[in-house]
């Protein structure tokens, strides 16, 4: 028969082996340990004692980037599909060949079809 402590019982040994200090208003991990992972728990625990006007603060602040790298990358993509589109229109008004402006495009005919 296997008897499994209570987290509260072993909370002080994991935290000794850890080198973190348990209070609930002041957690921290000690900056001088290094063990793999408590970098990124730190930060989680930086998180973790936000007030709730902070942490929606932040929440929106990473909802911001996370919008702003998304338009950039949806940019980016336009702009890739605009350049191809235009090397495309300037070998057909040079009556290359379909197959030869898909092999220089990436598009497919399709997509040269309906967008040129």
């Amino acid at each position: 028969m296997t008897r499994t402590l209570p987290c509260l019982v072993l909370l002080p040994v994991v935290s000794s082996l850890l080198n973190i200090t348990w209070l609930p208003e002041h957690s921290e991990i000690k900056s001088e340990f290094s063990a793999k992972g408590l970098k990124k728990a730190a930060a989680e625990l930086d998180l973790l004692k936000l007030s709730p006007e902070e942490r929606a603060d932040y929440d929106s602040y990473i909802e911001d980037r996370r919008v702003g790298e998304s338009s950039i990358k949806t940019s980016w993509l336009e702009g890739k599909m605009q350049g191809k589109l235009e090397v495309a229109r300037n070998l057909q008004a040079a009556r290359v060949a379909l197959e030869i402006i898909m092999q220089t495009t990436g598009l497919s005919r399709e997509e040269i079809e309906r967008r040129i």
